[in-house]
This record gives structure tokens, C-alpha cells and sequence, in this order.
């Protein structure tokens, strides 16, 4: 069992990291969070390691703890630094994106994404990292699965209206 911990700890770190930074917290905080996580798995392998052996999907267990960690009722915990540009371009040029502007559209993608409902957050960062609507459910403790696919579509659309609102703020003041 131990080398099943250290098995998961090395390919799902970094991405139980990212994806609480989707979530928006800094680099810190998520690190906080999924360290928190371990160590909690850890010492549920070595107090009750009968509770560890019922664990049926490591990965999911390890991506609620380390959501419930982030959730935690907050203390001094930092707010993302502000962008340094608050749009994304209109058009694309049919010239490569060069890495500069792609960033600047993710970080600004990000943002817009934080403002979100923290649990249309989690649905919509469970969903990128490739969980079913299923999973997300049996993660988050919501009802079915239904109403996480209905809570998805409304993450998406509060997004796709707060995005192409930007654009169009754009395109008056220009």
C-alpha cells in the first residue's frame, strides 16, 4: 500500500496542483493544499490502513481532500495578483500567438474563471482535468450526475457571457 501512496503522490502531485490553482488559488496556497492532502493520506495509511485499502479511486479521494484543504474556511490566505491586462485580443492573427499574448489570454481566461461560483469552479476544473460528470458528482457530494452536467452548462455560459462581454466593452471604447 505504501508504494501505491508513493505511486500516486509522484504522478498526481503537480496535477492536484494545478488543478486547485484552476480554481484560483497562488502556487502556495495549492501546494498548501495537496501537501495537506498527503499528509492526510499518509496517516490514514498508517493509522487505518483497512480505510486506505477501501479507497476505490486514489485519484479522486486525493483531488476532494485537497479541494476540501483549499475550501477550508479562510485564514490570511492571498488573492491572485491582478492582471497587468485585463483582455483578451479579438482576432487571432493567422500568425503563431506568440507565448507573451497566449499567457496574458490564459491568466485573463483564469480570472474571469475565479469569479465564478466556487463550486461551478470545481465542476468546471474537474471537467478539464477529465472526470465524468459521475465522478464529479460522487466527488463534490452532489445528488447526481444531471444536476453536475446542468451545473456545468451554467459555468459555461456565466463564462462564454463574461468573455465575449469583455469584447464587446472593447469594441465600443475603441
Amino acid at each position: 500500500m505504501r508504494a501505491g501512496l508513493l505511486n500516486l503522490y509522484e504522478h498526481e502531485y503537480l496535477l492536484v496542483i494545478r488543478m486547485i490553482m484552476r480554481l484560483g488559488a497562488s502556487l502556495q496556497d495549492a501546494e498548501d493544499a495537496v501537501q495537506e492532502a498527503f499528509a492526510e493520506a499518509w496517516a490514514s495509511l498508517i493509522e487505518r490502513p483497512d480505510k486506505w485499502a477501501r479507497i476505490s479511486d486514489p485519484r479522486q479521494w486525493i483531488r476532494a481532500i485537497a479541494l476540501k484543504k483549499y475550501w477550508r474556511p479562510p485564514t490570511t490566505r492571498r488573492q491572485p495578483p491582478p492582471l497587468p491586462v485585463p483582455e483578451i485580443p479579438e482576432n487571432v492573427p493567422d500568425a503563431a500567438i506568440s507565448h507573451d499574448e497566449l499567457t496574458l489570454g490564459t491568466l485573463y481566461v483564469l480570472d474571469v474563471q475565479r469569479n465564478l461560483d466556487p463550486l461551478l469552479q470545481a465542476i468546471l476544473t474537474f471537467h478539464m482535468d477529465g472526470y465524468s460528470a459521475r465522478d464529479i458528482a460522487a466527488i463534490l457530494g452532489i445528488k447526481d450526475d444531471q444536476e453536475t452536467r446542468d451545473l456545468l452548462k451554467k459555468a459555461r455560459k456565466i463564462l462564454r457571457r463574461e468573455l465575449s462581454g469583455s469584447r464587446n466593452q472593447e469594441r465600443r471604447s475603441s
